[in-house]
């Protein structure tokens, strides 16, 4: 085995890098989030805050990834039509294995879930230099949308604070 001249180890540390730089920004940014929005403290200048406040049924099913309000409200309305696929399609390059291909029927979802995300308040969104979000919702619940290739996608949900 060979070793590596100098422009491939440049080029080699250029890539890890970059991915350094993701998992940084994916990790640290959601980190960042959840402790100032528990303790109620202003956000550095990196991070932007857009309060909502409005339910998902004030707004139109419409396939949008162009903003991080756009892409959480398309990404909600394909769960209501369990439309596995297409949600596979918005999300994230680190979550799209977890969604089938294809051939696979829609999801059947019970009525009182469509209604229970239908009538989920969304809250607020804090964005991250322009390139990780966190939309906050009344039931504590943080959809996670990562910019890649020009959209906001889905990158999972986890549970935000107990005292909201």
């Amino acid at each position: 085995m060979r070793g590596l001249n100098s422009k491939e180890l440049f080029a080699t540390s250029i890539i890890i890098t970059s991915y350094m730089k993701k998992f940084l920004i994916l990790v640290t940014a959601p980190l960042l989030l959840f402790v100032y929005t528990c303790r109620g403290q202003e956000l550095p200048d990196d991070f932007r805050e857009m309060s909502i406040n409005k339910k998902v049924k004030e707004y139109e099913d419409i396939f949008d990834l162009t903003s991080p309000l756009s892409s959480y409200l398309t990404i909600t309305y394909l769960r209501i039509n369990g439309n596995v696929i297409t949600l596979g399609e918005a999300s994230s390059q680190k979550i799209k294995y977890d969604f089938p291909k294809a051939n696979v029927p829609e999801v059947e979802v019970s009525q009182k879930e469509k209604e229970h995300l239908l009538n989920t308040t969304i809250e607020k969104i804090l964005v991250y230099k322009d390139s990780v979000a966190g939309v906050i919702t009344d039931d504590n619940l943080i959809r996670w949308l990562s910019f890649e290739n020009g959209q906001w996608l889905n990158a999972g949900e986890g549970y935000g604070r107990d005292d909201a």
